[in-house]
């Protein structure tokens, strides 16, 4: 199945599980803020002093407008996202982004959205002129947008508030508007005649003329000054236009062949170009070739930076501060041409990336390394240092420490590969992550896929082995081959003595494997059952282990108290595609594709779905801090407060613990429909209240309050206009109380 059709089969679940939760209206998390947030494949760029707009598209998601603050070009710093359009977009379709005072323009064949950027970390749509024709160039100069729309070239007036209003246009049949300069504009004609308009008083468009040469072809072209930078296959010539009768060619960059120009960027004294190199094979990413030349002496261009990117597409994007921006297939890196020619490190993606949370600090797994951030107020995430780690494939965190394990292949084979262990000190911190112990292992062919620590002891999860380390002196690291061969390792996790796995054998069985790791020579295997699904995911909370596979709708759940003998008691069925899931306090927190569910598995044979909340951001992973979901997915990490969650199985279990004879109480059925019965009985005569409450605390309903004699009373209770939800049904007596958990199904 082509990666199209497997995204519109994951929206099609996705608004499938939004009908099934707006059936259950169950607790609602509160979001406390966003950080991280991802540009997608970004289209078009530009700056405005310290901050840079980025127009970047996600398939099932839209487009986005992304907001960085660029003070360290190094590390660009996400600031805003804002949903433009949620169609899904055009791949090859061309954006532009143009900024005139305190208005932002982003251009695309559909029209002109127009933004208010007098808070220019969180631009407001103000306006939108629709426009419904190819987009060829825009530009602005002196109050004025100037744009290539179908067979036009229109000049809008800029008002104070931002709106446009027409000034000049210049039309004709078959025009096709190729690029803009400072003060010239060059066109097509029917006939292939390229044309010249002065553009200097936008509210007077001029045609000049024609170029009278044959030898342009109609590639992406750009006008610096009296300069034509003309693009023919993977070559960039530069023509002097001062002479509209006779330009004549003056220098040629590039190195020949068959290529095919895709973008080009023209920035100060410097041009960059990219282009493919002809060959294409069907199956086969082919690359893409983009180069720097500095044409200050335009009859000698100079070759700076040649690279090769491999992705769907290219584009080059010049910005009005000294740099580029060369985007391709989800990431971006920024080119510093002054003082000094230097290149970040890519901007990419972070989506799929891994999330770790220790204490009031994030770690974040994305294409550059490690990212951490400081969440000691969730409302205002402090973003922290980057560890730079390209190949970076796993990470994990405890105590003070920091693990992480890189997977570098070689250049003459993808699946050999060199494995890299490293574990920093200062991770509760994050400030002064330092480096204790670095081993770099020998190529195998063997995928890297993650890695686990508890107590002493790191494990790294290999394709079809794992290997152990002893950490206890980090001067001094033990490692021992762990459980080589068959089946395939998908995923673990080490609870002191014991090591649970999720495996596949050569023949697609699905297992749970024990392991006591009391020998670290060798482990012994102590139970294998099967497990019905691949478990990808796996969490032990006291004596039970959850598991999940990704992209299936269900989560495992083991009773392992007797790890000679595992059983599964019980079967959580979701309604979407399970992502990510993670155990606290009880609750076990599982990441669908778009909404997080939250389960009091107090009673593992028997949980209860406390939370179905809805979120836009299509999660991948997630981590918990305190009483905050942290979730990573394909458009920022976000902050969900669950205190009031938590809360109500804390409560729940401190109730639990005051009850004596004097009071029971017992309701049907649960699940309940439009009628619950409440079986109660009193030790002694007296008061008795029955209350009814939501998730949230709040207090719905008085449902009985009167003096009852000792002994058993039954009473009913209808139920009306609630939507359908967890409610705690309180009874209160003689000085006692005590809670039921109650769900009402629609």
């Amino acid at each position: 199945m082509k990666t199209f059709d497997l995204l519109k089969l994951s929206l099609l679940i996705l608004m499938a599980a939004s009908l099934a939760l707006g059936n259950a209206q169950l607790a609602e998390l509160q979001l406390s803020s966003s950080f991280l947030y991802d540009a997608g494949n970004a289209k078009a760029y530009c700056t405005s002093g310290q901050y840079a707009y980025v127009v970047g598209t996600t398939m099932g998601i839209g487009t986005r407008l992304t907001v960085f603050d660029i003070t360290n070009p190094n590390l660009w710093e996400a600031l805003s996202s804002i949903h433009i359009d949620s169609q899904d977009p055009y791949w090859s379709q061309r954006y532009r982004i143009q900024i005139w005072e305190n208005s932002l323009y982003i251009l695309n064949r559909k029209g002109i959205r127009i933004f208010d950027l007098s808070n220019p970390v969180q631009p407001v749509n103000t306006g939108y002129l629709p426009i419904n024709q190819t987009l060829r160039d825009a530009t602005v100069k002196d109050g004025y947008l100037l744009v290539m729309y179908g067979s036009s070239i229109t000049s809008y007036s800029i008002a104070d508030d931002g709106g446009l209003s027409i000034a000049d246009s210049l039309q004709q049949d078959g025009l096709g508007g190729i690029s803009f300069g400072d003060t010239k504009a060059i066109y097509e004609i029917p006939g292939r005649v390229f044309m010249l308009a002065d553009i200097q008083n936008p509210a007077d468009l001029q045609v000049l003329g024609q170029l009278n040469t044959s030898e342009l072809h109609d590639y992406p072209m750009s006008i610096v000054g009296e300069i034509l930078c003309a693009s023919t296959l993977s070559r960039l010539s530069l023509w002097d236009i001062s002479d509209l009768s006779s330009p004549y060619l003056i220098g040629i960059m590039g190195v020949g062949g068959n290529g095919n120009m895709i973008d080009r960027a023209v920035k100060g004294n410097y041009a960059a170009f990219g282009f493919d190199d002809g060959v294409y094979i069907e199956g086969v990413t082919m690359p893409f070739t983009y180069v720097i030349y500095n044409i200050e002496d335009p009859t000698a261009p100079e070759l700076m930076h040649s690279a090769q990117y491999y992705g769907d597409c290219l584009f080059l994007m010049d910005s009005e501060n000294e740099g580029m921006v060369i985007s391709n297939g989800g990431s971006m890196q920024y080119v510093q041409l002054t003082p000094e020619f230097s290149m970040t490190p890519r901007m990419e993606s972070f989506s799929n990336q891994q999330i770790l949370a220790n204490g009031d600090r994030v770690y974040v797994r994305v294409p550059q390394g490690v990212f951490n951030v400081d969440l000691s107020d969730p409302t205002n995430p402090v973003p922290g240092s980057l560890i730079s780690m390209p190949s970076l494939v796993g990470m994990a965190t405890q105590d003070d420490l920091l693990a992480t394990a890189s997977s570098i292949s070689g250049s003459m084979n993808w699946d050999l590969t060199t494995k890299v262990l490293k574990i920093y000190s200062g991770a509760s911190t994050g400030a002064s992550l330092e480096l204790e112990y670095e081993q770099a292992f020998p190529p195998t062919y063997l995928t890297l896929m993650d890695i686990q620590m508890s107590g002493d002891r790191l494990l790294t999860l290999m394709s079809n082995q794992q290997d152990l380390y002893d950490i206890s002196n980090l001067n001094n690291v033990e490692h021992s081959l762990l459980i080589p061969g068959d089946p395939r390792c998908l995923s673990a996790v080490i609870s002191d003595p014991y090591l649970y796995n999720g495996a596949k054998t050569m023949v697609s069985e699905n297992l749970l494997r024990i392991f006591d790791l009391d020998s670290v020579v060798q482990p012994s295997l102590i139970a294998q059952i099967p497990s019905g699904i691949q478990l990808t995911k796996l969490r032990k909370h006291g004596n039970y282990l959850y598991g999940a596979e990704h992209s299936v709708a269900q989560v495992k759940i083991f009773n392992v108290a007797n790890p000679y003998a595992p059983q599964q008691i019980h079967t959580i069925n979701t309604t979407s595609h399970v992502e990510d899931i993670a155990l606290v306090n009880n609750v076990l927190v599982v990441l669908t594709l778009g909404a997080i569910r939250m389960y009091d598995v107090r009673d593992p044979a028997q949980p209860v779905c406390l939370v179905q909340h809805l979120i836009d951001n299509l999660g991948k992973n997630l981590a918990l801090s305190g009483n905050h979901i942290i979730v990573g997915g394909l458009l920022n990490v976000s902050v969900y407060d669950a205190s009031h969650v938590y809360q109500v199985t804390s409560v729940s279990d401190s109730v639990q613990d005051l009850i004596t004879p004097a009071l029971t109480v017992s309701c049907s059925p649960n699940p309940f429909h439009d009628q619950l019965q409440i079986k109660v009985r009193m030790q002694e005569s007296g008061l008795l209240k029955l209350e009814l409450f939501n998730i949230r605390g709040q207090k719905i309903a008085d449902m009985a309050r009167d003096h009852y004699s000792a002994g058993e009373h039954s009473l009913n209770y209808q139920v009306e206009k609630l939507p359908a939800g967890v409610y705690l049904v309180k009874a209160s007596a003689g000085g006692q109380s005590t809670v039921r958990k109650m769900l009402l199904i629609p």
